[in-house]
C-alpha cells in the first residue's frame, strides 16, 4: 500500500495533536539542556582552576542546543485548514511524518533530547 485516503479533519486532529507532543518534548529539552551546561560550565571552570595543563585537555564543549520543529507541524496544519477536500489522499512517507510523526529529523532530536537529561556528554 502506497497511500490512503483520510478524513482531512481527523488527519489535521493528529496533526494538532503530535505538534503538541512536540512542543512539550521540546520545552523539557531545553529545560534538561539548560541543566547540562550549567554542569559542564562548572566542571570546566573546576579543572580550569587547577592551572594544570593536563587537566584542561579534559575541558568540555558545550552540546548543540535543542532544535524546535514546530514549524514543520504548523505549516501541515496551516494546509490541512486551507484544504477544501474532505478527504485527503496521503502517501506513505507523508503518513509516517503526520500520523506516526516520523520526520525526517525525529532521530536526531530524540537522541538529543536523551543526551540532555541523561547529562551524558
Amino acid at each position: 500500500m502506497n497511500a490512503i485516503k483520510m478524513n482531512r479533519l481527523e488527519l489535521l486532529a493528529i496533526v494538532q495533536a503530535n505538534k503538541i507532543t512536540h512542543v512539550a518534548e521540546f520545552i523539557e529539552a531545553v529545560e534538561d539542556y539548560k541543566k547540562l551546561v550549567l554542569q559542564i560550565a562548572q566542571g570546566n571552570a573546576k579543572l580550569a582552576k587547577t592551572a594544570d595543563l593536563e587537566q584542561f585537555k579534559k575541558i568540555k564543549a558545550q552540546p548543540t542546543p535543542p532544535a524546535s520543529y514546530e514549524n514543520d507541524y504548523k505549516r501541515a496544519i496551516r494546509m490541512l485548514e486551507l484544504s477544501v477536500e474532505d478527504v485527503i489522499e496521503v502517501e506513505e512517507d507523508v503518513f509516517n511524518q503526520l500520523v506516526l510523526d516520523e520526520w525526517s529529523w525525529k532521530r536526531s532530536f530524540t537522541v538529543a533530547n536523551t543526551m540532555y537529561k541523561s547529562g551524558s556528554f
